[in-house]
């Protein structure tokens, strides 16, 4: 029920509030939580981020862990981020098939290398070099049907594949960012708060 402060001032919660009331508590609760971003937002929304791209790669414990306790991707770094215009994901290291097997690999692909720039990401595909089976002799000549001599090269189509596939897994992580950050000064989470915090307001709904 309403607890009066002094005889001019009683609160209220948030359950007490007429509909009216509520819906200005929760747009002034929202704009409080907006005008500040602190090094726990920004934790969150970097965890959220890595689990983003894991998933997105497949990386080994994504299936496990929660965005909270991932350990991270192996061989890949996280160098910066923005959820605000332009969205991008600055990310360094080196992708294969280990750390990233939802990748449309090809046998002529050995690895993706990474390179942070400012405010994108560099997607460099390798092309692997064929085993040699005919000679340990670097020196020596090879054997007619050599691998080495008959492997075929990487072919545009399947580069491209690849590059894109990395690019819009990175933008995926960056819009999972931004969906946090919109979550956390949301209706639904302002309304959570209010409940679940026993906050009061006056009876116009200005938080107390």
């Amino acid at each position: 029920m309403p607890r009066t402060i002094t005889k001019e001032w009683t609160v209220y919660t948030f359950e007490e509030l007429t509909e009216e009331a509520q819906a200005k508590a929760v747009e002034k609760l929202r704009e409080r939580r907006a005008s500040y971003f602190d090094e726990h937002d920004r934790e969150t929304i970097g965890q959220d981020i890595v689990y983003t791209l894991a998933e997105k790669f497949r990386s080994p414990g994504w299936d496990t862990f929660g965005a909270g306790d991932f350990p991270g991707i192996d061989r890949v770094q996280i160098d910066g981020w923005s959820i605000d215009y332009p969205l991008y994901v600055e990310a360094s290291g080196a992708l294969d098939r280990e750390n990233a097997p939802a990748l449309p690999w090809v046998d002529e692909i050995e690895r993706v290398d990474l390179e942070a720039g400012r405010h994108y990401t560099r997607i460099s595909v390798v092309e692997a070099d064929p085993e040699c089976t005919c000679t340990s002799d670097p020196y020596a000549p090879h054997d007619e049907g050599c691998p080495t001599l008959t492997a075929p090269r990487l072919s545009e189509d399947a580069e491209g594949a690849m590059e894109q596939a990395v690019r819009d897994a990175l933008h995926d992580a960056a819009k999972a960012g931004e969906a946090e950050w919109e979550y956390m000064t949301g209706e639904e989470r302002a309304r959570d708060e209010a409940v679940d915090m026993e906050l009061e307001f006056e009876e116009d709904g200005t938080p107390f």
